[in-house]
């Protein structure tokens, strides 16, 4: 394998970035991967600069604890089981299924938008904070969410769970809406 521990001043990658059991450790200039950031069993802890993920991010089974600068995720997240990040720091967009399971995630930072689904079964997320769309379904059963925060549009179903106690500014569910164990007692 490659022996490259720095990728120095490199601005961007095109296409697709596999870290899988590289010896890459830092991200030197790097602002942009145009395909998918496979991150997985990789030994990146910092994003640093990088701003922009146009496909898929892969961050489960990975040392990375701090997304640095990045905004934009061009289609999915997936936290799915990280132990290492917190909070989604700058990340305002992710234009795919957002996978927070078993993941140490705590605080969506300043995220405004998930395109695609939005699963929270158990995470440790409680406040939805500035998150105003998920375009796909969003899954609360079995998670510790219970502040929608300023949450408008969920494009698909929802399950709600027994700690959200109100709907707040909710204004579209575009699929099925499953109340069943909910606390909420006005749709608003």
């Amino acid at each position: 394998g490659s022996q490259i521990t720095s990728l120095e001043g490199l601005k961007s990658i095109g296409g697709t970035a596999y870290f899988y059991n590289s010896a890459v450790e830092d991200l030197g200039e790097l602002e942009e991967i145009g395909g998918d950031a496979d991150l997985f069993r990789s030994k990146i802890k910092k994003l640093k600069g990088l701003k922009v993920i146009r496909w898929n991010a892969y961050f489960n089974d990975s040392v990375v604890e701090d997304l640095g600068e990045l905004e934009m995720i061009g289609r999915d997240a997936d936290f799915e089981g990280n132990k290492t990040i917190k909070s989604l720091g700058k990340l305002k967009y992710i234009g795919g299924a957002a996978l927070f399971k078993k993941s140490e995630v705590t605080d969506l930072g300043e995220l405004e938008r998930i395109g695609g689904t939005a699963d929270f079964f158990n995470s440790k997320i409680e406040k939805l904070k500035g998150l105003k769309f998920i375009g796909g379904a969003a899954n609360f059963e079995n998670s510790l969410v219970d502040d929608i925060g300023e949450l408008e549009r969920i494009g698909g179903s929802v399950f709600f769970n027994d700690k959200i106690t109100s709907l707040k500014g909710l204004k579209f569910i575009g699929g099925e809406a499953r109340f069943v164990g909910s606390k909420i007692k006005d749709l608003g």
